[in-house]
């Protein structure tokens, strides 16, 4: 579906439940401006004996080609055991897979990388980096969202040649909104992604919290 003002949205049809969690204000969460400059990628790596069945982590595979991103820490699996007893390295929801053993793919693949272990199992995960837009109409947008019910926020899929957020990156190229973003907030509120559209298509002025994703998108392989 088109939205008014170029902002152009695709929803898919999910059963799950609507997660959101607001970590954002977590203090190692680290700001966009600072994390970029010193260290862009933010990489964890998580080494177990993989028990399948029992890896203990929810995820959401919306962005196909951009990795697996963590929605939820199961109390009784392998990674909350990982995190209590490599605390300094703990995986918490919004860190994203994007290396299973060495090896990249789309979220499909990834999955199965990860089922077939036998036994060891290497993930590697990048953590996201906080900022916040303020995008003013007149003008369009210029973005493209997809999103589930389930969504952790809502998925920048595409950033246009024309819009605000356009306008916005070249004025804060620290700052720049991108493919695979998540967008947490918007004007303050933490809503469903349904709700923070519904405000993205209406509102005059919109302040955006975003995560950023250090990582360019996995190529689709040719046949």
């Amino acid at each position: 579906a088109i939205l008014p003002a170029m902002l152009m949205c695709a929803c898919c049809q999910d059963t799950g439940n609507d997660i959101h969690q607001a970590l954002f204000n977590d203090p190692k969460f680290p700001d966009a401006v600072s994390a970029r400059k010193n260290d862009p990628a933010q990489c964890v790596q998580v080494k177990v004996k993989y028990q399948p069945g029992n890896l203990g982590v929810d995820l959401d595979a919306i962005d196909i080609n951009r990795g697996l991103v963590v929605k939820a820490i199961l109390p009784d699996g392998q990674l909350a055991e990982w995190n209590k007893t490599n605390p300094d390295s703990a995986i918490r929801p919004y860190d994203k897979i994007f290396k299973v053993n060495g090896k990249v793919g789309t979220v499909q693949e990834l999955e199965s990388f990860i089922v077939s272990s036998s036994p060891d199992l290497h993930l590697e995960f990048r953590r996201p980096q906080r900022f916040e837009a303020k995008l003013r109409r007149p003008g369009s947008l210029g973005v493209r969202l997809h999103y589930k019910k389930s969504s952790m926020g809502v998925l920048v899929s595409e950033v246009l040649e024309d819009g605000l957020a356009t306008v916005w990156n070249i004025n804060n190229p620290t700052r720049a909104i991108a493919a695979g973003d998540r967008i947490l907030e918007v004007n303050g509120e933490a809503l469903s992604p349904e709700e923070m559209v519904e405000k993205l298509s209406s509102e005059e002025e919109v302040s955006l919290l975003v995560l950023h994703y250090s990582q360019d998108p996995i190529p689709i392989r040719g046949i």
